[in-house]
């Protein structure tokens, strides 16, 4: 809030300088009525887009216990895999793999076994999206220079398309729960198209719009937006409606991020960041907690309350019961990165990893019973059945 006075007191100085220059001239300028009428409609809209309000905000009471769990390594190569996505019906895990300088996609079934390239290509293929019928899978496709497409594999037949290509980088695609509409972001904000790449629409057009999420009725996207004055906050639109829904409100100093639908879709979970180097601390530390945004109660609670521990990337379970994230929880900032499992219910969290390893890139099966995730380079399971 105080940032907010600052900028708003800012700018009604140079309103009335501007003014002030305005009489002088003897009230001629069209250039000066303008940056006058500007002035006066930023100072409000700057002290809004930096009050966040109080009486909806909450902090989770967490109890850390744990049940450490035995983990099984699924590949073991000399080369980098990454990104594990499980299919739909639980039985396979696609994920990519850096090789030949450049990323491929490849498959294997959920116990590691059968693993095989399924592009092979000259492109890199990065950021999987499984379709919900489980025959396609959409990727972001970067053919170098800086240029990314939005691509798809179909596995009947290893056949790909570039669903895109324009001049533009489209990046991120996610999959309507329907399967016949894939949203995705541009610089010119986020659009969505059919299944089969026609049919481009644009669902926002800011320029700082990005990281869609269909809700699971596939009626709305959340997503982050970022404005010069306001920061990153989390939105919300109906797709083919008009006008957004913000539902945060941070100051500029504040990054919320990965804005994730509970299964039943009455709930968002989404990270925020602070600045703190803006508060005096040390310049360029940052302070990450996971919060919950219930649409039906109109509440956020902090989920995590974490002092300096970033928790990217949270994930749901299918049950919509529990969260699983990755956080540093050592007595130093840089200690290994562990797994952790939250029930928002009762505040428990249940730490099941321990290992010298950084663990991250969660995906929950479908079916509820293990976590695949990243360690050193190499694709794991965890079995999370009786939490």
């Amino acid at each position: 809030m105080i940032e907010g006075l600052i900028i708003a007191a800012i700018i009604l100085a140079l309103l009335g300088v501007g003014l002030g220059v305005w009489r002088l001239l003897g009230g001629r300028g069209a250039t000066l009525r303008r940056a006058a009428v500007l002035a006066l409609v930023l100072a409000p809209l700057v002290l809004a887009g930096c009050a966040q309000p109080a009486d909806n905000l909450g902090v989770l009471d967490v109890d850390v216990v744990v049940d450490e769990r035995p983990s099984t390594r699924l590949t073991a190569t000399e080369v980098r895999e990454a990104s594990p996505v499980w299919s739909p019906d639980s039985r396979q895990i696609a994920y990519t793999i850096y090789q030949n300088d450049n990323w491929d996609i490849w498959i294997m079934d959920r116990d590691g076994t059968n693993q095989r390239n399924l592009t092979n290509s000259a492109t890199n293929e990065l950021h999987l999206a499984w379709s919900p019928d489980g025959s396609q899978i959409a990727f972001q496709l970067w053919e170098g220079e800086g240029r990314y497409d939005i691509g798809l594999l179909a596995l009947v037949d290893g056949s790909l398309t570039n669903l895109t290509s324009s001049e533009a980088n489209e990046t991120r695609p996610v999959w309507s729960p329907d399967g016949e509409r894939i949203a995705f972001w541009t610089p010119s904000g986020i659009q969505v198209m059919d299944a089969a790449g026609g049919r481009q629409v644009s669902l926002t057009q800011g320029m700082g719009d990005s990281l869609p999420a269909w809700s699971p009725d596939g009626e709305r996207i959340a997503y982050v937006s970022e404005t010069l004055l306001s920061g990153w906050d989390i939105y919300v639109k109906t797709v083919g409606g008009l006008g957004s829904r913000r539902l945060t409100h941070d100051s500029y100093k504040i990054v919320e991020g990965d804005p994730i639908w509970s299964p039943d879709g009455s709930r968002i979970l989404f990270t925020n960041t602070q600045l703190l180097g803006l508060d005096g601390q040390a310049i360029g530390e940052t302070k990450t907690d996971i919060y919950l945004i219930d649409l039906e109660e109109n509440t956020i609670v902090n989920l995590t309350g974490s002092t300096r521990s970033p928790q990217p990337d949270p994930v749901w379970s299918p049950d919509g019961e529990r969260i699983a994230y990755v956080s540093f929880q050592g007595d130093e900032f840089f200690d290994d990165m562990d797994i952790f499992v939250l029930d928002p219910a009762s505040g428990q969290i249940v730490r099941i990893t321990d290992s010298a390893q950084d663990e991250g890139a969660l995906s929950w099966s479908p079916d509820g019973a293990q976590i695949a995730y990243t360690a050193t380079g190499d694709i794991y399971v965890v079995d999370v059945r009786d939490h």
